[in-house]
């Protein structure tokens, strides 16, 4: 999905490649901390609340500190769909930790990361992004990804 327009070889984006690599480290990073630490803890529920207590805790002191404190009044004009996000996001996270502790973690992590064919799928369909053939056989490989772990 790193080349330019799927056109050429030698359009390989080694930058697109190297942010690419760099986020996989911390994804698989974050996604091994939280399987061990909601296997570890006494629920997945009860880990999730501190992680996310804590997570809310400091991104509001880093904001104060950054933004300073006239940063709550736009926050508290948008508390509404701050609320809906987050509580989606949330769910969604609990989900995946939850599903930690009831199957292997690499197997979760997998089955996530594949949220990227929706990713694609969306910069085609709603962003009119073209859809190249390099696009198509990085989401082949990554749906023969998912079927290999259903076969293994």
């Amino acid at each position: 999905m790193s080349f330019r327009g799927g056109g050429h070889l030698e359009k390989l984006n080694l930058h697109a490649v190297g942010y690419a690599l760099a986020t996989s480290v911390f994804i698989a990073s974050y996604t091994l901390s939280d399987g061990s630490g909601a296997r570890l803890a006494a629920s997945a529920s009860s880990y999730a609340v501190y992680l996310f207590l804590a997570d809310g805790i400091w991104s509001l002191i880093l904001c104060l500190a950054v933004r300073g404190p006239q940063s709550l009044p736009a926050m508290a004009r948008n508390w509404k769909v701050g609320a809906i996000t987050g509580g989606l996001s949330g769910t969604a996270y609990w989900i995946v930790m939850w599903a930690m502790t009831k199957a292997p973690i690499a197997a979760v992590a997998s089955l996530r990361e594949s949220s990227i064919l929706f990713a694609m799928l969306i910069s085609v369909f709603a962003l009119g992004e073209k859809m190249t053939v390099w696009r198509s056989a990085a989401a082949l490989g990554i749906v023969a990804g998912v079927v290999a772990l259903r076969l293994g």
